[in-house]
């Protein structure tokens, strides 16, 4: 399959060197950022550079054809601590040719050079003379049927071979695909061939969806069915299987919305029971900040219970109330314990002021856990006038049970100043517990596009941004283009 990469390469070399009146449209898209950083307490100098690089090429109306070669990002830390020229990328950060029959990822230019992570050939066109409009895609695929069994960040860059999507059959939409995965299984040095369908349908006003996906011999289903019996009031259900763990995932709500006798009040119920092996391939593994599971197999796993939320609006104030009560399984579906979460929760605009509040009470029986958790949150939010400054301030609260409380303050401004014209000023400080931590910065972005940067830090870690300041003074500036 290798040879498919050698082909794309080829396509769009011999695509650039036809004449201009035939040549097909060639974009180069991506990004090159590099910066440098200094700090004086502990002293060197730091650099790195970032290269993104994008190829593709569309032919016929509309790009009916494409060609598309994505690169991994070649990162290059000029300087170690010695000050010696190391090597571009270390030694554990090189990317091995495609294995076992896997396309890619494949380096074409040497050890470290650069590396093919996607490439592909899509036609968006109809198989016969006045046929439906259906896109095809040969080489690397994204297969993004349900978070249940087959995500796409999951299976991009994973699967390779054919597929099809959005091919209409009497009321259904119906996609497929055939590959096989040389990714997943590498350290079994095994390949397996991969095959899915998906369908969906409106019919007698009913919204009906199923997904398949067959992984060697393991098979993984998911079935979803959704109607309004009357309006204001929608009911929806969920099952999905994952066959090689003989484990299934289980979901139904109901919401009923606008209920005029209360309001306008909202009200949502539903009803859930995830199997604690419940745990397809291919299914959606998603992250928070934090690098913790956040997504809805692992949030729900092993969970059997109900949930409702209550929510209205008066008087401008965004008023909710909920309840999640259930039954935690683990190893076998034993059951370990329960556990009920009740809360409350506000958000307004009031002269200004952006502020939000909530209120959680869980209680729990599961082993290993606090029998009983209090979390309060709570943020304002405003921009203040200082003279003729606009400065925009924020506070953060958050209380838990058995934790420090942390207590988040910012402030941001733009400063004129002479021959500079703007200068951004901001300051940041965490107390949590009896842990102080701040940082103070400037910042200044050249005509040129160079943004130049000075910080003090005290210790302090930007959650939001996932950025860890030097301890004392830093600087550092830097310049991202992108094309």
């Amino acid at each position: 399959m290798r040879k498919l990469t050698v082909a794309l390469i080829a396509l769009l070399v011999c695509a650039m060197a036809l004449p201009v009146v035939a040549a097909p449209k060639v974009e180069v898209t991506g990004s090159l950022k590099t910066e440098i950083k200094l700090s004086p307490k502990d002293p060197k100098v730091e650099g790195e550079s970032d290269l993104r690089l994008n190829l593709g090429m569309g032919i016929g109306a509309g790009d009916a054809i494409k060609a598309v070669v994505e690169f991994a990002p070649i990162k290059w830390a000029p300087f170690d601590r010695t000050g010696v020229l190391p090597d571009p990328m270390p030694e554990d950060d090189k990317v091995e040719p495609g294995k076992l029959g896997s396309l890619t990822p494949v380096t074409i230019t040497g050890p470290n050079g650069l590396t093919i992570d996607k490439a592909y050939l899509e036609s968006t066109g109809a198989y016969w003379p006045g046929g439906p409009q259906v896109v095809t895609r040969l080489g690397d695929l994204a297969i993004d049927y349900s978070p249940y069994i087959a995500f796409k960040d999951e299976t991009d860059g994973k699967i390779e071979g054919a597929s099809m999507s959005g091919l209409p059959v009497g009321p259904m939409t119906l996609s497929a695909f055939y590959g096989w995965d040389g990714q997943t299984w590498k350290d079994q040095q095994e390949t397996r061939i991969v095959r899915g369908a998906s369908a969906s349908a409106l019919i007698q006003g009913i919204d009906l969806a199923g997904s398949v996906v067959k992984a060697g011999d393991d098979l993984y289903y998911v079935g979803q069915a959704g109607f309004s019996p009357m309006p204001n009031l929608s009911v929806s259900g969920l099952y999905a299987a994952d066959e090689p763990n003989s484990a299934a995932a289980r979901k139904v709500e109901a919401t009923i919305t606008n209920i005029p006798i209360l309001s306008g009040m909202t009200v949502k119920a539903g009803y859930r029971d995830f199997d604690w092996a419940f745990d397809p391939v291919y299914r959606d593994r998603s992250k928070d900040d934090d690098d913790e599971p956040d997504n809805v197999v692992d949030n729900n796993k092993g969970e059997r219970g109900f949930d409702a939320e209550v929510s209205t609006t008066v008087q401008g104030i965004n008023l909710r109330g909920f309840i999640d009560q259930h039954e935690q399984r683990k190893d076998g579906n034993a059951v370990v314990g329960t556990r009920r979460i009740i809360g409350v929760g506000a958000d307004t605009e009031v002269e200004g002021f952006k502020l939000s509040g909530e209120y959680k009470l869980t209680t729990s029986t599961v082993p290993q856990e606090d029998p009983e958790v209090t979390t309060v949150n709570a943020s304002a939010e405003r921009t203040f006038p200082v003279g003729a400054l606009a400065v925009n301030a924020k506070y953060g609260l958050k209380f838990e049970t058995n934790k420090p409380t942390t207590h988040d303050v910012q402030a941001s401004t733009v400063l004129p100043v002479p021959v500079l014209n703007a200068v951004e000023l901001n300051g940041k400080a965490r107390l949590e517990g009896d842990d102080l931590t701040y940082v103070a910065g400037a910042g200044y972005t050249a005509p040129n596009g160079i943004k130049f940067a000075v910080n003090y830090s005290n210790g302090y870690e930007d959650r939001d941004a996932e950025i860890t300041y030097p301890d004392g003074l830093s600087a550092s500036a830097g310049l991202t283009v992108e094309f």
